[in-house]
Order: structure tokens, then C-alpha cells, then sequence
């Protein structure tokens, strides 16, 4: 009987993939290696022409700029059936590389649209709905929502953090609320206490804190190295919740 080392090193072997990849696709498929691989490659995306996702590109892109600006993000939610402010729009700026909001780089808009294996308007519509699973997966989201920080303040990049505003914005879009079930009261700690900007430190730990400090911040270290804001935003829950 072959072992299941064996079957990883011949989906490796038949692959090229990775023995982790190997061994999560063998699980899914009961050890079957052959519908394993079969698996592997109708997953895998398949060649395009980045030609054709190119001039795709130009139908959107400043002529004179060979950048895709406000006007052509517009118009290209439009041709993707997604509004501009839903957080989708957020993962696949992310995924697209773009560095600043509504602007999309030559480089960043085909290297990300290559990496879905699309070449189609249609083929990038039907896309979007599939980038759900991005804020389900805890290791990409975390990726997009520290990248988030630096894409959101971009309309300020003379600044080092996001005003108070801007933040809470953010953070309505890409933290759900049914999952975070204290941002509603931190979002009104900011605003009736703290009352200042955000900065890359805060933005980047509240995500950890939020996942760590429990319905009753039973998780909650006082001893830890969080900012102090957090300190402060605990004191004020537990008052607010009258658990202490």
C-alpha cells in the first residue's frame, strides 16, 4: 500500500508544487492522489495574454498619465457591476497592487489580473464576488488590513497617521461587525475620548487586540506591550459595560 509520504512526493513530483500544498490537497481528496492532481490543475490558473489585459487597461487609463485615475475607476466599477465603496473594491485594489485610492498602475493592473488567470471584462466581473473568501481567510486579511493603512492615507501622504475620521471610515468597511463585536464602542471611545489621529501602530495592533481581548476583555493584558489608547479604551468599556 503506498504511504502517504509517498503520495506527497508524487504530487510533488507530478506538480512541482509545494509538500504543504501536497499534503493540504491529498487531505481534501482523502489521500486520492489521482483526483488530487486532477484537482491541482483545473485550480490552477490557467495561461493568459497579458496583451489582451492590457488594452483592457487603456480603456480605463489617463492617456497622457498610463495610470488609471478617479474618472477611469469610476467607469470601471461601473463595468464590474461593484460600487466604488464596497470593500470588495478594497481587495482588489489590494490584489492589483495599487498604491494610492482610485489609481491603478500599468505594472500592479496587469500583474495582479494575470495572477486570476482572466483576460476578459467578463472574466474580471465574474471575479470580484470570489474575493469574499479574502476577508474569511485570517493571514490575507491581516495582509490587506495593514496594507489598508498606508492606501488610506494616501489622500494625506504628507501625514504619518489617518485623521480620526478617515480611520473610523475604514474601519466600518473592512471590519465586520457581527465578528468585532466591540467596534461600535470603540469608534465611540475615539470620538468622545481619545479625539485624535490614528497612527500606523495603533491601526495595525487593533486588529490583534480585537481578536484577542474576548467578549468580557477577559484577554486583556494590562501588563502587555499594547499602546496606551488601548489602556485607556478597555478602562472605558469596562466602566461602559459596568464589568468591573
Amino acid at each position: 500500500m503506498t504511504t502517504q509520504k509517498e503520495k506527497i512526493k508524487a504530487f510533488v513530483s507530478f506538480t512541482s508544487s509545494t509538500q504543504a500544498l501536497a499534503t493540504r490537497m491529498l487531505k481534501e481528496f482523502h489521500w486520492n492522489l489521482d483526483q488530487a492532481v486532477d484537482a491541482y490543475f483545473s485550480r490552477a490558473p490557467k495561461p493568459v495574454n497579458n496583451s489582451k489585459i492590457e488594452k483592457i487597461f487603456d480603456e480605463y487609463c489617463e492617456n497622457d498619465k498610463n495610470v488609471i485615475l478617479v474618472n477611469g475607476t469610476e467607469r470601471l466599477c461601473a463595468d464590474l457591476n461593484v460600487d466604488p465603496n464596497n470593500v470588495l473594491m478594497l481587495v482588489l485594489s489590494w490584489h492589483l497592487e495599487s498604491e494610492s485610492m482610485c489609481e491603478f498602475s500599468r505594472a500592479g493592473w496587469i500583474k495582479g489580473w494575470s495572477k486570476f488567470g482572466v483576460q476578459s471584462l467578463q472574466q474580471m466581473r465574474d471575479t470580484i464576488p470570489e474575493l469574499k473568501k479574502d476577508l474569511s481567510d485570517p493571514a490575507i486579511f491581516k495582509q490587506i488590513y495593514v496594507w489598508t493603512f498606508g492606501w488610506a492615507k494616501s489622500l494625506d501622504s504628507q501625514q504619518k497617521s489617518l485623521p480620526l475620521e478617515t480611520a473610523i471610515a475604514f474601519w466600518e468597511l473592512i471590519l465586520e461587525k457581527d465578528k468585532y463585536i466591540h467596534l461600535d464602542l470603540w469608534i465611540e471611545f475615539l470620538v468622545n475620548e481619545y479625539k485624535k489621529s490614528i497612527n500606523k501602530d495603533v491601526w495595525s495592533l487593533l486588529l490583534d487586540f480585537m481578536n484577542t481581548i474576548g467578549h468580557d476583555f477577559s484577554g486583556y493584558d494590562e501588563d502587555g506591550a499594547w499602546p496606551t489608547v488601548f489602556d485607556s479604551f478597555v478602562e472605558y468599556a469596562r466602566n461602559k459595560l459596568s464589568l468591573l
